[in-house]
């Protein structure tokens, strides 16, 4: 979990995620065959992993309504909402189930938001027009329970509650109905446990919505609060942000909450530094969807703010939002222009979203702050072929292009990048920069010591091709497919060389303490490393 309060972490359990999202894959196909018990113990084990999954508190709600649990249903559906407020056929469910038990005021309220989703749905309209102008109200509390197994062991029952920490022994005999896993109608202590867990799970969730609601409800249009200038000690917000930031980091996600919650509305209200450090709690309590509208909400109050931009935009990023998430990179580095973290997160994701210019400015500040970076290469690799990519548009069209090439400009950036060097993407470097000599000479070197590479003998032709002696290119290219033909004849493979391997073949001086297979390994590294700026432009 990322430290959304203004440093960087790790990423949140991966392995629970995919248990979670087996969990609910499985309950649902249990489901559409007609095993409801095997489909609620799945949505129960995944709640009980992730009290925030949405999508396991709406199937237990959804199967929990079938079994005439209208009370634990009305819970699961307004957990689900809590935790995700645009999950639509949540509200859509709950609006239905809340007139059938008589809260024609909560079904009313509920159709307006379900309409939001489903505009026109007769179902849902039918609903709001029978309960509009009602006041009658129906609390969950007045609800009846369902009625409980009473065969059970009460040793077992106190086994259960010292093992978990519950103190309410009433809800974990309520929810042992639903784990009554061989319909015997008598509970072993492994369906106590089974129901223990579902329990916790509920006051955890529970828990971190008490804490967080009130911030979540606070980041719309909020008010503008006047302080009176002659009062007398006024709240040190830095001071409070600060206490709040502090509590994170030692694991206090919850009681951080506590402290800003109250202020959100009045003396926070624009204290961008509060709702980042907000934001930063509700990520740890793993409320990311809120956490992003909090973060949100801090970078329009500050928006200068690099780290805020990097948190966003690592939130958006493990959200699926990529797009989003990369702007949010970029405007961190528009901040901050040696935010290498920022830049670290964006060159990968700017390759995945094929994204050449946005792939170029993060390799660039992450060079610019490591000359040594194994990226260097990569960047200057990138370079070439975008200027090589250039050189063939504007070949393909005839007359003069609308502006100057930019290509020659991207090469030599390329070689300053390189360094000294007589290597294949040198050669090609220096034809992009019409070096055209220079290019040629690298190009004979090589063929020097390996005369049998069709691919050095192409790379010639193309350096002849672009310095203007059209002839002997075109005998190059010929040679370079004979060699072809006869290595395809032979049933040999020729190996294409290595981009950064020299056409020097000196033995080492006696000084280099470096053996020669070290200086292959890296190259092999060097080489499997880099990604293709093709992708970019395919």
């Amino acid at each position: 979990m990322d430290d959304y309060t203004g440093n960087e972490l790790g990423n949140p359990n991966d392995d629970v995620a995919n248990q979670v999202e087996s969990l609910l894959t499985s309950g649902e196909e249990a489901s559409r065959s007609g095993d409801a018990k095997s489909a609620l113990s799945a949505f129960n084990k995944a709640i009980s992993l992730d009290p925030s999954s949405d999508m396991a508190w709406f199937n237990r709600g959804v199967l929990l309504e079938a079994q005439q649990d209208a009370r634990g249903a009305r819970q699961a559906f307004q957990i689900c909402l809590d935790v995700n407020p645009n999950h639509a056929p949540a509200t859509a469910n709950l609006c239905i189930l809340l007139e059938r038990i008589g809260d024609e005021l909560g079904a009313y309220n509920m159709a307006m938001k379900a309409l939001e989703f489903y505009p026109g749905h007769p179902s849902i309209i039918d609903v709001k027009n029978r309960c509009s102008g009602s006041v009658i109200s129906k609390s969950i509390d007045s609800m009846p329970q369902v009625e409980q197994i009473n065969a059970f062991d009460e040793q077992d029952v106190t086994t259960v509650v010292e093992e978990t920490g519950l103190s309410d022994v009433q809800a974990l005999l309520d929810e042992a109905i639903h784990h009554d896993a061989d319909d015997n109608q008598q509970l072993d202590i492994e369906e106590l446990r089974s129901a223990a867990e579902v329990v916790v799970a509920t006051e955890d969730i529970q828990d971190r919505i008490e804490a967080t609601q009130p911030v979540i409800d606070s980041i719309p249009d909020l008010p503008v609060v006047p302080i009176e200038p002659e009062i007398e000690n006024v709240l040190d917000l830095d001071a409070m942000a600060a206490q709040a930031k502090e509590m994170i980091q030692q694991g206090d996600a919850k009681g951080a909450l506590e402290l800003l919650k109250p202020h959100l509305k009045t003396e926070a209200s624009k204290h961008a530094q509060s709702w980042l450090v907000a934001g930063g709690a509700m990520a740890k309590l793993e409320l990311e969807e809120h956490a992003i509208s909090a973060i949100e909400h801090a970078q329009k109050l500050d928006p200068a703010n690099p780290k805020g931009w990097y948190n966003l935009g690592t939130l958006k990023q493990r959200q699926g939002m990529l797009e989003e998430a990369s702007t949010c990179y970029a405007n961190a580095l528009r901040e901050d222009p040696s935010y290498v973290r920022a830049a670290q997160k964006w060159a990968p994701l700017a390759m995945e979203l094929k994204d050449p210019q946005a792939y170029l400015s993060a390799a660039t500040v992450i060079v610019a702050s490591n000359p040594d970076s194994p990226i260097r290469v990569e960047l200057a690799t990138t370079l070439v072929e975008l200027a090589e990519g250039e050189s063939r548009v504007l070949e393909s069209h005839s007359g003069l292009p609308p502006t100057l090439p930019e290509g020659p400009e991207m090469a030599i950036t390329a070689l300053e990048l390189l360094g000294d060097g007589e290597t294949q993407i040198h050669a090609r470097a220096h034809t992009m920069a019409s070096n055209h000599m220079e290019s040629v000479k690298i190009w004979k070197g090589m063929i020097q010591t390996d005369r049998n590479n069709p691919e050095t003998w192409r790379g010639l032709a193309k350096a002849l091709f672009a310095a203007g002696d059209n002839t002997t290119a075109e005998k190059c290219s010929v040679k370079a497919s004979e060699i072809e033909a006869e290595l395809t004849n032979r049933g040999t493979t020729q190996q294409v060389t290595n981009p950064l391997e020299t056409n020097s073949h000196d033995e080492p001086s006696s000084s280099s303490s470096v053996p020669d297979n070290q200086l292959q390994n890296e190259q092999i590294v060097n080489q499997q490393s880099m990604m293709s700026a093709n992708e970019l432009l395919s």
